[in-house]
């Protein structure tokens, strides 16, 4: 499995662009470009880890899409044995509407 090409979300809104992601110690810090399109406080990022030797989990609605970055804790991931592949999407809270998720990276 090439973890780039997994789509975990599907959707017909604007997928993120020049996501980054990184971590320090149990914190996992996001960032990306902020769209005109995505002004509105509805748009909310969802995120998701997988673990491809082991646990796997979905943060939904973290943070305002319009935000540009934000910063959550996940315990114990800094001690993980394994590589957590990160992809993230773009919910509309309002329609129900997902973009397609985005591979940010590996930690």
């Amino acid at each position: 499995m090439n973890p780039e090409k997994l789509l975990l979300f599907s959707g017909p809104l604007t997928p993120l662009a020049n996501c980054q992601v990184s971590l320090d110690g149990d914190r996992i810090d996001l960032s990306w470009t902020v769209d005109d399109e995505y002004r509105s406080s509805i748009y909310k990022i969802n995120v998701g880890l997988i673990d491809i030797e082991g646990e796997s989990r979905l943060k939904i609605s973290i943070a305002n899409v319009n935000q540009g970055s934000c910063s959550f804790e996940v315990e114990g991931i800094s001690k993980k044995a394994f590589d957590c592949h990160v992809y993230v999407g773009v919910w509309d809270t309002l329609k129900d509407d997902f973009s397609n998720s985005i591979y940010c990276g590996v930690i």
